[in-house]
């Protein structure tokens, strides 16, 4: 998930019908999470990364936090255009999903969907695998969403925050870069740094999964 998954797509269908089938447990949590969405809706994902790239902006290159009103701003222009639409709000601030709400959309976050002591698994584990799930999916700056997006069983009309246009942009997730960088200062050594790892990163993961496949 950190390298661009065009350099496997080829694999792609092994990927998604044999790496990737929840257990039984899993999938009744999933399924039970839809149902309450209701039926023939349009699923709008949306991931709202905080946590640490709130604690430590200058940790990493990527590691920027995408204002709400981007969001909204994409809500504004789109939601109308889809049939049914609802809209899901994952994020590791667990009262992000606020913030749209008070601008007078109808929000699913992950606690209204699931209380406290009645999830069997972790949030972040039922999170991604309802990311996976979605129709649309609005992404942060983050491998989490990412992922979601290139192993969606849907698939979802993808965007990605664009930093350079400030704004969400369409993309094609099998075919593109999973982060974006900043290399102004003062995150030009932390790109370095990171791209430098992502390139070593790339040459393991893709030997490993080459002997996997054969295997």
């Amino acid at each position: 998930f950190i390298i661009n998954p065009k350099l496997y797509k080829k694999h792609r269908e092994f990927i998604l019908s044999k790496l990737f089938q929840p257990n039984v447990d899993f999938k009744c949590s999933i399924e039970s999470c839809l149902e309450q969405f209701g039926h023939n809706k349009t699923i709008i994902g949306i991931h709202i990364r905080r946590g640490d790239f709130i604690q430590n902006p200058l940790g990493q290159s990527f590691q920027i936090p995408i204002p709400v009103k981007y969001i909204l701003d994409w809500l504004v222009s789109n939601i109308s255009s889809f049939k049914n639409p609802v809209i899901y709000v994952c994020s590791d601030d667990g009262d992000a999903y606020k913030e749209i709400e008070k601008a007078g959309f109808e929000v699913f976050p992950t606690k209204k969907l699931f209380p406290e002591g009645e999830i069997l698994l972790k949030y972040e584990q039922l999170e991604w695998d309802i990311l996976r799930r979605c129709d649309i999916l609005l992404n942060s700056n983050s491998t989490f969403s990412f992922s979601a997006s290139f192993l969606s069983t849907k698939n979802p009309m993808c965007y990605q925050f664009s930093l350079s246009k400030k704004k969400f942009i369409y993309f094609d997730p099998w075919e593109s870069e999973p982060l974006q960088f900043c290399t102004s200062s003062p995150y030009l050594w932390s790109y370095l740094y990171a791209r430098f790892t992502l390139v070593a990163n790339m040459v393991n993961i893709r030997s490993a999964f080459i002997r996997l496949i054969k295997d």
